[in-house]
Order: structure tokens, then C-alpha cells, then sequence
């Protein structure tokens, strides 16, 4: 409490709430399908490079190239479904050689 009247005394300060703070001002804590949801969305719109994407965002992509293949019959798609491919069994073979190394770079 702070007295008016005396300019020696301080504001109190209050105390904070516990925890990790909100994401979004107002919101409130996140529902968990509001947590699923967001994290759906950023796996989905994850363009970043083959390498650097994680496991289930590659395996989006995969999924993803897989109907673009199916869509069309052209040779540049394949070959994209083909990098895909090429890099999450890198990732999960035992000796990571390379499965493509006569395709045209």
C-alpha cells in the first residue's frame, strides 16, 4: 500500500503470475487442439531446406510430393519426391550412402 501523502514510500510491486506467459496477450492459456492446431500449421508451412526440416515436416513434404507426382507426370516432380526420399533414409539408414548416385544433378 502506498501512502498518498508521503514521498519517501514506494510502489509495491505486485506479484507476477506464475508460469510461462502467454502467447497471445488476451488470450489466456492455449487449448490443447488451439496447440495442436499451430503446431500443424507451422509443420505445413515449413519451406525451409530438405537438411534443415525435421522428421515429421519431411515426412509432410514426402506426403505432399507424393500427390504432386500422382497430379502430373512430368520428370521434375519425381525428381523432387526422389530428394525427399533420398534424405529421410540419410537420416534413418544405417549407412547413410546415397540411394541416387547416377541421378543428374
Amino acid at each position: 500500500m502506498r501512502d498518498e501523502k508521503d514521498p519517501g514510500t514506494l510502489e509495491m510491486p505486485l506479484p507476477r503470475k506464475r508460469g510461462r506467459p502467454c502467447k497471445f496477450e488476451g488470450m489466456g492459456p492455449m487449448t490443447p487442439a488451439t496447440r495442436a492446431f499451430l503446431y500443424r500449421q507451422r509443420r505445413r508451412n515449413d519451406f525451409s531446406d530438405s537438411k534443415d526440416k525435421s522428421d515429421a515436416s519431411l515426412i509432410d513434404s514426402i506426403k505432399r510430393t507424393m500427390r504432386w507426382v500422382a497430379e502430373r507426370s512430368d520428370a521434375d516432380a519425381q525428381d523432387v519426391l526422389d530428394m525427399y526420399i533420398e534424405e529421410f533414409v540419410k537420416r534413418h539408414h544405417s549407412s547413410g550412402f546415397d540411394l541416387y548416385p547416377h541421378r543428374k544433378p
